[in-house]
């Protein structure tokens, strides 16, 4: 992700946790929303297959979201300070999705040696506890409310019209079709561990008063 101890990932890993890269691009025109929850998130760092060599990251960090949705599939993600970035919501989960691609190594055209470009892609997905979707009228109902309960939404440990989320978020660094990436691997004199590689981050939090006017 974005926070590392050193400063050394930074150059290369965005994250939809702090830097709007949306890979959803289809909803170009503004879309009506009402807001989901704002929320005071706890990120704490699952797996790293890359390498403390590659990313150095930060164990732990927090940060304040916001999900906003139309109850018809469209979702929005943003953090303070960044733009919004289209997702979807998925059943009972929304979606996120951003990818960046770097240049690592340039091609070398008169050895024959192709260069090296990285693919990251991340992946935020979160649940929302204690809400519940009317599918009769599209609308947002927390879980608490009368309409939650006839559809037999729990709110899974929450207070009745608190809301709580959880999820993950997952990046992927790969080469993409075509690169020659063996110099950048640890045993190589590089500084992966592997590639493709894997960051996982575990995410909750509780809700919080708008972050946004």
């Amino acid at each position: 992700m974005v926070l590392s101890r050193s400063g050394k990932c930074v150059a290369f890993l965005g994250s939809l946790l702090f830097l709007g890269f949306p890979l959803f691009g289809c909803f170009t025109e503004p879309v009506e929303t009402e807001e989901v929850g704002s929320f005071a998130m706890d990120g704490t760092l699952v797996s790293n297959s890359c390498g403390d060599a590659a990313l150095e990251l930060m164990e732990s960090f927090d940060f304040e979201a916001e999900i906003r949705a139309n109850g018809s599939g469209y979702a929005t993600w943003r953090t303070p300070g960044q733009s919004r970035t289209d997702g979807r919501e998925v059943g009972d989960r929304f979606v996120f999705e951003i990818a960046e691609q770097r240049v690592i190594s340039a091609e070398d055209p008169a050895n024959g040696i192709p260069g090296c470009t990285l693919e990251q892609t991340e992946v935020i997905e979160v649940q929302v506890l204690g809400r519940s979707m009317d599918m009769e009228d599209g609308g947002i109902v927390d879980a608490g409310s009368d309409a939650g309960e006839d559809a037999g939404v729990s709110d899974a440990g929450t207070n009745s019209g608190e809301l709580r989320a959880v999820g993950t978020s997952r990046v992927r660094i790969a080469p993409v079709a075509g690169s020659f990436c063996a110099p950048a691997l640890l045993v190589n004199g590089g500084t992966f561990d592997d590639l493709p590689c894997d960051v996982e981050y575990a995410l909750e939090g509780d809700a919080i008063a708008s972050i946004f006017e």
